[in-house]
């Protein structure tokens, strides 16, 4: 498979003179050159799970597959440079087997909470103890909630129902099994953060400037610790909350991006945040990846060759490999296409379709890699279903989830627990329900 590098003269500069002169390199003028090798991301803090306990921080109902053919694969785009073989980046340890699992539905999908219509804005996590929770937006009475099988069964309850609030949720877990959520409060037009880690849920407004928090995502580290991005709605920032230092100080990671859509936030093994988001500041949206792991933040842009949409997801893989799923189109009013982005080992960022163009629009994309460094992506594609795509195969397969009504529209959530069972919570707007699906090896 051939992946294209973006045509960015700054890119093709640095490659020369890498080809040309062992050992040289060049990073982005926002940042400094990339590390050929990032520490690995392992424990209950790691990066590449997206809280602790799991791997990973939207016609009938039914699994059916949609294996793209050769007439239908992703081929580069015209006026795009292809990089010669021996520029292939690293993805994977030089050990990891050349194929992997292609994982697939084991059980149809299972209703959690069919109270009034609730579902919305979902955000799964697993516990250390494996048991699984959510977090979600119950839209008949504008409140937050969440749901939970740590007895052994399914149970819901509402945490936060103090005016119209619960939207965008983003839920973590720590290493003792509390739980921390980070949502919007629609009443206020803030940012709010909710804990039950005293036993009692309590919440709380964490930046009192601004209008804040519409999108929002929390991680927890090893120590406990919360993290949380967020966008500024009215002044279009890029914001940074944390408590490690015992309280919380909150800093701005990016205040020259136009910031107005999701965030994706990953913690490494140190502690150290890693973003992926877009900037809207120009004609046409840049998807920027930015982290604080030099003690300060510094940027950097993946991919500015058409315009990047909302969406957008970041995984860090076991090795420290930092892998992006997003969607673009060839201007504001194309249909767009999910793609995939990953650094080069010599420095910039390597990006490819995943699929040929989406004849309708898409949504909302989730990504997570499995521990022999296989890709695997959630999207939803209007109208109307739920789809998950991976490489696990040697090259890009997808999988209709669900195409019954209109399910997981910008509400969905996927995480890879600790035996490789990918869990996904999403929304079925037909129903009105709050669902969830696993997908394991056959």
């Amino acid at each position: 498979m051939r992946i294209s590098l973006q045509h960015n003269s700054s890119y093709l500069i640095m490659l020369v003179a890498a080809v040309a002169f062992v050992g040289c390199g060049s990073g982005l003028s926002e940042a400094p050159a990339l590390d050929s090798a990032w520490a690995t991301d392992v424990g209950t803090d790691s990066a590449a799970n997206d809280s602790q306990g799991q791997l990973d921080s939207r016609g009938t109902d039914g699994p059916g597959v949609d294996v793209a053919t050769e007439d239908s694969q992703p081929q580069p785009e015209s006026g795009t440079p292809d990089l010669a073989t021996d520029l292939t980046p690293d993805l994977a340890p030089s050990d990891a087997p050349l194929t992997g699992c292609v994982r697939s539905m084991v059980s149809t999908p299972e209703t959690i909470d069919s109270q009034g219509d609730v579902g919305e804005n979902t955000s799964l996590q697993i516990d250390p103890a494996g048991k699984t929770h959510i977090s979600y937006y119950d839209n008949t009475n504008s409140n937050l909630k969440v749901a939970t099988n740590a007895s052994g069964s399914w149970s819901t309850e509402t945490v936060h129902a103090q005016g119209a609030v619960g939207r965008h949720s983003s839920l973590g877990i720590d290493p003792g099994g509390k739980l921390h959520v980070s949502y919007w409060d629609e009443t206020l037009r803030k940012l709010r953060y909710a804990t039950n880690a005293t036993g009692a849920w309590s919440t709380e407004i964490l930046d009192t400037t601004s209008i804040h928090g519409m999108h929002s995502s929390l991680k927890v580290g090893a120590a406990g610790k919360v993290y949380i991005a967020y966008t500024d709605k009215e002044l279009k920032l890029l914001k940074f909350a944390s408590n490690a230092s015992g309280s919380w100080e909150i800093e701005t990671v990016d205040a020259t991006a136009k910031v107005e859509s999701s965030v994706s936030l990953q913690l490494d093994n140190v502690g150290k945040a890693h973003l992926a988001y877009t900037d809207s500041a120009i004609w046409v949206d840049e998807l920027i990846y930015a982290t604080n792991k030099g003690g300060s933040w510094e940027k950097e842009t993946v991919y500015a060759q058409d315009y990047v949409r909302a969406w957008s997801s970041l995984a860090i893989d076991a090795a420290g490999m930092r892998h992006i799923s997003f969607l673009s189109a060839s201007n504001a009013n194309a249909k767009p296409v999910l793609r995939y982005a990953t650094p080069h080992a010599l420095g910039g960022w390597l990006s490819e379709p995943v699929t040929a163009t989406i004849t309708a629009e898409a949504y909302d994309t989730h990504i997570v890699v499995d521990p022999s460094g296989f890709v695997h992506i959630l999207y939803y594609k209007y109208v109307g279903s739920m789809r998950y795509v991976s490489n696990a195969s040697g090259s890009w397969t997808s999988q209709v989830l669900s195409s019954a009504g209109t399910v997981g529209l910008d509400d969905t959530s996927m995480v890879m627990d600790t035996t490789g069972d990918i869990h996904v919570a999403y929304y079925d707007k037909t129903n009105e329900d709050l669902k969830v699906i696993v997908l394991s090896c056959p």
